[in-house]
């Protein structure tokens, strides 16, 4: 009674909500929709304007370097004199002095004049290093494997700031020098170039580095990849823009609704209390009586003190058990009736045809006796021996009625178990849960047993199996498997599934007649398969299965059980 009001409550309360709840999930969809649609657009719109920006201001950078290799004088001068081979100290220092004013003026932030011919190559001639660089040759190998492409390399002097690098050719006559000119890629660089993009953020993000919480909460673009000096990504050039406004809308439409939420179910309990308390008397009657007719009692009657509905349930289940009772009684009557019927039908015609002969023999003993027959002692021999066998006959017949609650004896013969398992798996080929047959089959050997049982064994473990399996699965992720083992004389049969598994305390009962853990099992297949494998003097139990299922064990012996188990000898004594 008390799961039933509970029931009825939440039945209120969910009528009250359901609406509610989706108009809500209709609004927030709504909202959520449209603002990640303008956050979208808006984002890309800053972002394309972006890439055009740092596409025009990547070749701007170039033009400003090819500049320094085509019209520096200050350069020029300095490949003159390394022509001539007047290349000293004072030309250096005049170069160097040259260099800061070179930077300003065209933005970059580092320069290198790297000689590129004659005896040494890689010399630095100039640099905007503010400690003296002794070898050039990296740098002037990772310009010439790029030419003309700029790429990205860890700025001088720090592992962490990037920069961008760029490059080209200066001659005069045998001389050559390789300028270097880099851009780096700090924020401060970001923000002068990419300074009115707001709210979008611009950012560099390596590849190395490990994504934060607060960068997997913002929507990002990218606006370019930037590579190494064998072509290999670095680093990306992004655009993001913050979702905070648009999670905090969001955030207090829910709020909103949950408040609205929790008054109508605070409305609908109320209600759903009084209603459920106007019927609770009636239903708790009506519960009372229903568990007396479960139990047996067709006798319990409800006392209708109610009009309306509930009334007429009340009469309705008064009416029922005085039904009830005139049908067991009937049925029960009808039942003894048909079950003597059959025993007498079954006893008589087993008992006929042995009777039929023991009268002709008897009759014939009688006429021959009669007549002073010369051959009587031959007949009454004949006919006596008919008679034992008759009566040995009967003996049989009644020795098998004694036997009609248990199963057959089993008829031995050489079995193949790959035969019943490739039977079994023909089967069960279109059935949803897939039966998979691990290890060699063919290589098992033969045992001695009954080949109908035994198939009806391993038949009612792999449905079990099945059922288990699709219990918890559905229709797909279940799983059931046929596994084999030998040990010296004995020949070991796994079915195992993936199936809720099987819990201690049902393990104790799980093969006792009519128990059944599934709505439409009879309770008798595990009973018939534990009275089998007894019967083959083998042994059945209980494992654990695959992710938490269950299995099913047989061991039988490759030479069979005895040709007359002691549950035969101790029958057919008792009747002899």
């Amino acid at each position: 009674m008390r799961g039933l009001r509970l029931r009825f409550i939440l039945t209120l309360i969910v009528t009250a909500l359901a609406p509610m709840s989706i108009a809500a999930f209709w609004v927030q969809t709504t909202v959520i929709e449209r603002q990640h649609v303008e956050y979208g657009e808006r984002l890309e719109s800053a972002a394309r304007s972006a890439r055009l920006r740092w596409e025009q201001r990547i070749r701007d950078w170039q033009r400003f370097t090819n500049r320094l290799c085509e019209r520096e004088p200050s350069i020029e001068t300095a490949l003159r004199h390394l022509s001539a081979g007047r290349f000293g100290r004072a030309q250096r220092r005049a170069l160097n002095e040259r260099v800061p004013t070179l930077m300003g003026s065209l933005s970059f932030d580092e320069l290198f004049v790297i000689q590129d011919s004659l005896s040494e190559v890689g010399t630095i001639l100039a640099t905007s290093a503010p400690e003296p660089i002794d070898d050039g040759e990296p740098l002037l190998d990772a310009t010439r494997r790029t030419g003309a492409r700029p790429f990205a390399r860890s700025a001088h002097g720090s592992d962490e700031a990037l920069t961008l690098t760029f490059s080209c050719s200066a001659s005069y006559e045998q001389a050559r020098a390789r300028v270097v000119t880099a851009v780096r890629l700090d924020d401060g660089r970001l923000r002068s170039l990419f300074g009115d993009s707001s709210p979008i953020d611009i950012a560099l993000v390596s590849r190395d580095a490990p994504s934060s919480p607060e960068t997997e909460e913002r929507r990002t673009l990218r606006i370019q990849t930037l590579s190494d000096a064998s072509g290999s990504p670095i680093a990306d050039l992004i655009a993001s823009v913050d979702d905070g406004p648009l999670r905090a809308q969001i955030e207090e439409l829910q709020q909103g609704f949950l408040g609205v939420g929790a008054v109508a179910a605070l409305f609908a309990l109320i209600f759903g209390l009084t209603m459920a308390g106007r019927v609770s008397g009636p239903l708790r009657d009506l519960e009372a009586a229903a568990a007396r007719v479960a139990r047996g009692d067709f006798e319990a009657e409800i006392a209708v003190r109610h009009g309306g509905e509930i009334g007429q349930a009340l009469d309705a289940f008064n009416e029922m058990t005085r039904t009830l009772r005139q049908t067991r009684s009937r049925m029960l009557r009808a039942e003894r009736i048909a079950a003597w019927r059959e025993i007498a039908r079954r006893i008589a015609h087993e008992i006929k045809n042995p009777l039929s002969p023991i009268q002709v023999s008897i009759e014939t003993m009688r006429k021959t006796k009669a007549k002073a027959h010369p051959d009587f002692d031959e007949i009454f021999e004949e006919s006596t021996l008919a008679i034992l066998e008759e009566v040995g006959r009967l003996k049989h017949i009644v020795l098998e009625f004694s036997r009609f609650a248990r199963l057959p004896r089993p008829k031995l013969e050489a079995v193949a178990l790959s035969d019943i398992v490739n039977h079994i798996t023909h089967l069960h080929a279109g059935d949803p849960v897939p039966l998979a047959v691990v290890g060699a089959i063919d290589a098992l050997p033969e045992v001695r047993a009954d080949r109908e049982q035994l198939t009806q064994v391993l038949l009612n473990l792999v449905q079990n199996a099945i059922d288990a399996a699709r219990a918890r699965h559905g229709e797909s992720g279940g799983r059931v498997e046929v596994r084999f083992s030998e040990d010296g004389d004995a020949v070991g049969v796994e079915v195992a599934d993936n199936g809720h598994g099987i819990s201690e305390e049902e393990r104790g009962r799980v093969f006792e007649p009519y128990f059944t853990t599934k709505s439409h099992g009879t309770g008798l297949g595990l009973a018939i398969v534990l009275r089998i494998i007894e019967e083959h003097q083998g042994t059945i139990e209980i494992v654990d299965g695959i992710d938490g299922g269950a299995a099913f064990r047989v061991e039988l012996s490759r030479g069979g059980p005895a040709e007359t188990s002691v549950t035969d000898t101790v029958s057919e004594t008792s009747l002899s």
